[in-house]
């Protein structure tokens, strides 16, 4: 996903802005003019604003969760953020706490943008723009990174299908075991079953016709 430009319209201080965002790879400094308070130098020029703004657009709320009226710019009724992302326009709109979604000119609902971006808000505050007071990804415990590559990659299906798999070969090992369980219970209970004197009997028995037949023939 690339996010090619920003327009803004009655967005906090901007009333009509339009952001255009490098289109070379490489590390750029945004940086800015304050020009009601030059001391301030950059400071209170709209930085923050700008990727509020973005954030608001595709999620509806800014980066500290801001969603409605608070954003409106002063004595405007009604605000409007633009996204250029791979050539496909996609538009925010808000009067008061109603908001409408455009992918392409159409509206859409939250969902469509959520599978548009392919990310959540949450994996877009931890990855894309950091705000202030979210941790980093490297500042995340390891169960927490693990489970946010696990959703950035789209790992749950290997993890799902190889839970199946362990399933499946689990119920086959414990249907094997009882299979086994069985048979040594059906051997015990004849091993059981059976007359150890009736075979001390027998044998007796056969010792002594093989006695007799020795001595027959010896004879």
């Amino acid at each position: 996903m690339e996010l090619v430009a920003v327009g803004l319209h009655g967005f906090r201080l901007f009333d009509q802005f339009e952001f255009k965002l490098p289109s070379s790879p490489g590390l750029y400094l945004l940086t800015g003019e304050n020009r009601d308070h030059p001391k301030l130098g950059s400071n209170g020029c709209g930085k923050t604003s700008l990727w509020d703004a973005v954030c608001w657009a595709l999620y509806g709320s800014t980066t500290q969760g801001l969603r409605g009226p608070e954003l409106l710019g002063e004595g405007v009724r009604r605000m409007q953020v633009d996204l250029d992302i791979d050539s496909t326009l996609l538009t925010r709109q808000a009067g008061g706490s109603k908001q409408q979604l455009f992918l392409s000119a159409v509206e859409v609902d939250q969902p469509a943008v959520d599978k548009f971006v392919a990310l959540t808000q949450e994996q877009f505050l931890t990855t894309v723009i950091v705000p202030q007071a979210q941790p980093l990804f490297a500042e995340l415990k390891p169960v927490e990174q693990v489970g946010m590559l696990e959703s950035l990659l789209n790992l749950q299906r290997w993890t799902m299908s190889y839970s199946k798999r362990a399933a499946a070969l689990g119920q086959a090992q414990t249907l094997t075991i009882s299979n086994l369980d069985g048979a040594i219970s059906s051997v015990t209970a004849q091993l059981e079953r059976f007359n150890t004197e009736e075979l001390r009997i027998s044998l007796a028995n056969w010792d002594r016709k093989h006695a007799e037949g020795l001595k027959e023939l010896n004879q």
